[in-house]
């Protein structure tokens, strides 16, 4: 006697059980979009340290913003603006770059302290750059 034949002696699907397969069924559906939500809003886009306040520069003009990231974000070994560090102190002597005082590697670095600013032409908004959730590693 197999499985199905022993469902049909005991009265086969009725009403009942297609009720709670249904009802077992349709949280599923939220379940999944869910699971797949997850890939689009919570990605990490590209991000480096924000420059905050807390630099005072003592100039009586203010420089670009590239030239900011120059001064206080050193770059990584691919070339790209360091995504976890900044300078303790301006470097000055990088915004002249024919000058003879090197090229600010072997600076001073500090932890950002001022958060993350996030490249937006990919996504515009994610869980990291709603909450500012990056951990350093």
């Amino acid at each position: 006697m197999a499985f199905g034949d022993l469902l049909e002696i005991v009265g086969g699907l009725g009403r009942y059980q297609m009720i709670h397969v249904l009802l077992l069924s349709f949280p599923l559906l939220f379940i999944s979009s869910n699971n797949v939500l997850q890939n689009f809003v919570a990605a990490v886009p590209d991000h480096r340290c924000r420059l905050g306040l807390g630099h005072k520069l003592n100039v009586t003009w203010e420089p670009l913003v590239g030239d900011l990231v120059t001064l206080f974000v050193p770059v990584d070994q691919q070339g790209q603006a360091d995504k976890c560090r900044l300078y303790a102190e301006p470097q000055w002597h990088l915004l002249w770059p024919n000058g003879t005082r090197g090229n600010g590697s072997g600076a001073e670095t500090q932890p950002c302290t001022d958060g993350w600013e996030y490249d937006r032409s990919q996504f515009s908004t994610t869980i990291v750059t709603e909450v500012g959730t990056l951990v350093s590693v």
